[in-house]
């Protein structure tokens, strides 16, 4: 994805590796994902962070999905892309909205 993209991702994750023993209760999948950990953000301003990166690439993205999920394999699962916002509070850990900690 990285060299089809020329997006470094924030992370990536391999689970259930193929060549190994399979878990069937958690199909092989890998993530490739843009974050944004930005203390003091708005989720819009999380949002636009992350759409700012990838949204000069979305035609490719699309271009890549239709590709990969035209010509797979009907028990190989397709490519997927999707956003996903996850917001984490933490009640011990405040931060006012210039970023900087309250306690």
């Amino acid at each position: 994805m990285t060299d089809a993209l020329g997006i470094e991702p924030d992370e990536t994750q391999v689970h259930n590796r193929r060549g190994l023993p399979a878990d069937p209760a958690r199909p092989f999948s890998q993530s490739w994902k843009i974050v944004c950990r930005k203390p003091g953000l708005c989720v819009d301003e999380q949002i636009a962070h992350v759409l700012g990166r990838i949204r000069p690439q979305t035609d490719l993205i699309a271009e890549l999905m239709k590709q990969y999920n035209s010509a797979g394999d009907e028990d190989e699962p397709g490519l997927e892309a999707w956003l996903e916002v996850v917001r984490y509070f933490n009640d011990d850990d405040q931060q006012d909205e210039a970023g900087t900690s309250t306690e």
